[in-house]
């Protein structure tokens, strides 16, 4: 989508299932196929008051070595366990710099510099700058399990130092969710549904929950 800002976002539904698995189910489910690529990415994330996290919305900078750097905001459509249906509004900012942007990871985004369908969705829950909050590394392992099927493997180093292997499905096939889910399930041992979004995670890492303080008895 063109729009007077100069730059163009295209617009697409993602249907995503996530697992959260061991170090030890991560090895042994990169053994189920052959290894296409491996992406060291950096994921910048912005946010204003945690409003985006609160909805389980985002809107982050991705970029991918020196050969991509993607601004996306995930808008949520529906959510049944680990499996998520988003809206993911995308800018290539290598091909596509908005004219009001200086660097591809800008320290504050003004909500009225972003295309008109990310304004939309910003505006429309109270948000009109999204400052810069943080980042965190991922490496991205691409597994082709056969028959067209690709499983996402991602190794995620959050600010707290915390390590988070994931396994992601992402397809809109119902037929092809189900079976690259159960191939999932053949390798692993203790893979579960992912509940929290990559972003939703690195903002627990940096906002721990306070233990509330012991009263004592006097």
């Amino acid at each position: 989508m063109a729009n007077a800002l100069g730059c163009t976002s295209v617009s697409n539904i993602e249907v995503e299932t996530k697992y959260v698995l061991d170090a030890d189910d991560f090895a042994r489910l990169k053994r189920a196929g052959r290894i296409c690529r491996t992406d060291n990415q950096l994921n910048i994330y912005y946010d204003s008051g945690w409003k985006l996290a609160d909805v389980s919305a985002t809107l982050r900078i991705r970029i991918t070595g020196h050969v991509s750097a993607i601004m996306t905001a995930k808008v949520p459509v529906s959510h049944n366990g680990g499996r998520r249906v988003m809206r993911e509004i995308d800018v290539d900012l290598l091909r596509d710099l908005p004219t009001a942007f200086r660097s591809v990871h800008p320290t504050s985004i003004q909500v009225h510099h972003l295309p008109l369908e990310m304004q939309l969705y910003f505006s429309g829950i109270g948000v009109n700058r999204l400052p810069r909050v943080g980042w965190v590394r991922n490496t991205r392992i691409i597994l082709d399990v056969g028959a067209g099927g690709i499983i996402e493997l991602d190794r995620l180093e959050l600010p707290d130092c915390t390590v988070v292997h994931q396994a992601e499905i992402d397809t809109s096939s119902e037929s092809e969710q189900t079976r690259l889910s159960q191939i999932v399930s053949r390798f692993t041992l203790h893979a579960e549904p992912s509940t929290e979004s990559k972003f939703q995670l690195f903002r627990r890492a940096v906002q721990p929950r306070r233990t509330p303080p012991v009263t004592r008895v006097h």
